[in-house]
């Protein structure tokens, strides 16, 4: 977990800061452009997002220059909104981007009502850890790569050796094998989309 907000800007930029009105806004996709972010303290900013579990991914974006050497952090946080994890950070010399949340796979995110967005004005050089340190989130690769997984465990699950092949390097299944594997897919997909994730 990032811990968010956790370098504080100093006093002069916090006058700054204080002066200003929002400097930034939210798109996520099909729903409208977010720029009301409730300001918590002189640097930092605070957003609910509704229903997560749709919001495959989000553009955030400056909408005013900040101080120079600032940065901007982006986090979220589900109830009881204590733990904040790290999403992405924007600047002056990058003023928007689109972040993937990795929320439409997550499974106790996809369960939730709301996330809470945190937004931190932070020196660049203490986000730029972050940023480097930070996992990419390629929801959609670890998802083929479960379901490749999926389909394999099925196949092996009829453990019918081939009779006379070197080494066992060949599994016996029946033809429908596919059919069967998809229409068992369709099924626990329908229940619980999240179960393939599961699969070890």
């Amino acid at each position: 977990n990032a811990e968010y907000m956790g370098t504080e800007v100093v006093e002069k930029e916090k006058k700054a800061l204080s002066s200003l009105s929002v400097m930034f806004g939210l798109v996520i996709p099909g729903r409208p452009a977010q720029l009301a972010f409730a300001q918590i303290a002189p640097d930092k900013w605070m957003a609910e997002v509704p229903l997560p579990a749709e919001v495959a991914e989000f553009c955030f974006f400056l909408s005013a220059p900040i101080p120079p050497n600032m940065a901007v952090g982006v986090y979220y946080a589900m109830p009881p909104f204590t733990a904040w994890e790290f999403v992405g950070a924007v600047n002056n010399e990058r003023p928007s981007d689109i972040f993937r949340t990795g929320w439409t796979m997550h499974e106790e995110v996809s369960k939730l009502p709301v996330v809470q967005l945190g937004v931190s004005i932070e020196p660049v050089e203490s986000l730029k850890v972050l940023v480097e340190n930070k996992p990419p989130i390629d929801i959609r690769r670890e998802f083929a790569k479960k379901v490749a997984l999926n389909l394999f465990r099925f196949i092996e699950s009829f453990s019918q050796r081939g009779q006379g092949i070197a080494n066992n390097e060949m599994l016996m299944v029946p033809t429908n094998v596919l059919d069967r594997w998809i229409n068992r897919f369709e099924e626990k997909y329908r229940l619980d989309p999240h179960f393939v994730m599961r699969t070890e």
